[in-house]
């Protein structure tokens, strides 16, 4: 997978509230594997009329292509707006990208890490 175009402005991500680190750098986060990138666009982006929508899936903004998602999917691993916070196996980063809190899960409890998912959470504002 050709690697991102997101520069990383942080040489570490801050300690999580339960005391512990993020197993990796954000130059070292995660890539989006091809069969993620299927599932997140499948389930989050924004279906034309002529594919049925995942009813209670949560939709990335309309006017946002795949390659838009996929670059906010990274944008927010690469330099989240909020700590990193642990929830089991996973840790969940988010990030406000044009007025959209994206959040993405890696798992960390796999080697390397993983992507688990990504999505948009809410409209800031």
């Amino acid at each position: 997978m050709a690697r991102s175009s997101v520069t990383c402005v942080m040489w570490n991500y801050p300690t999580m509230a339960d005391g512990t680190k993020v197993p990796f750098r954000p130059s070292e986060r995660p890539r989006i594997s091809p069969w993620m990138r299927a599932h997140i666009l499948e389930r989050h982006q924004a279906a034309p009329e002529d594919r049925p929508e995942w009813p209670t899936k949560s939709k990335f903004p309309a006017e946002w292509n795949a390659d838009r998602i996929i670059e906010a999917v990274d944008l927010t691993l690469a330099d989240p707006g909020r700590p990193p916070a642990r929830y089991g196996d996973k840790i969940r980063f988010e990030r406000v990208v044009d007025g959209h809190v994206v959040r993405v899960q890696v798992r960390v409890d796999m080697e390397p890490p993983e992507i688990w998912n990504a999505y948009p959470v809410e409209r800031e504002g």
